[in-house]
């Protein structure tokens, strides 16, 4: 049994030929095919902060639970776009989301509380749309814990 040895270092075709300066430039990309868009970042975001934003109206709602339970009660303010929604569904609230990039609002996306990962799911799709969001984890049930109104 033979062993396979990988290296780091750049083979001799790797490098430029002698007397030779390294190109800089950056490789246009092929013929035909637009660059990828620049994908969103996602970060999380912690129940005074969140709070502190949406006092002020600088943030975007996003609930991420199923629709019968957004119906049953929200925060003031959020839209739903559940986890199970379409394309289409997020193709629709595209202009929120360059609308609230606009105005300088964090795009916050929530769901029931710490253990539900909806809001991560939701938050993944926006961010592949290149916009950045953050998940506020402790969610609905904290919300309504803090005595905070609903809608």
């Amino acid at each position: 049994m033979g062993l396979l040895a990988a290296s780091c270092a750049p083979s001799p075709r790797d490098e430029a030929p002698s007397g030779a300066a390294a190109s800089t430039v950056p490789e246009k990309p092929a013929a035909g095919k637009p660059p990828a868009p620049r994908r969103g970042d996602v970060s999380s975001i912690g129940f005074d902060e969140f709070f502190a934003l949406h006092q002020r109206g600088k943030a975007l709602v996003i609930d991420a639970r199923p629709a019968y339970h957004y119906q049953l009660g929200h925060i003031p303010g959020a839209l739903n776009l559940p986890k199970e929604a379409g394309e289409s569904a997020l193709e629709s609230m595209q202009d929120h989301f360059k609308q609230a990039q606009a105005e300088n609002r964090a795009i916050v996306i929530y769901c029931s509380g710490i253990l539900c990962a909806d809001a991560r799911t939701v938050a993944l799709r926006i961010a592949r749309r290149g916009h950045d969001s953050r998940i506020f984890s402790s969610g609905w049930n904290a919300w309504l814990d803090a005595g905070l109104p609903a809608e």
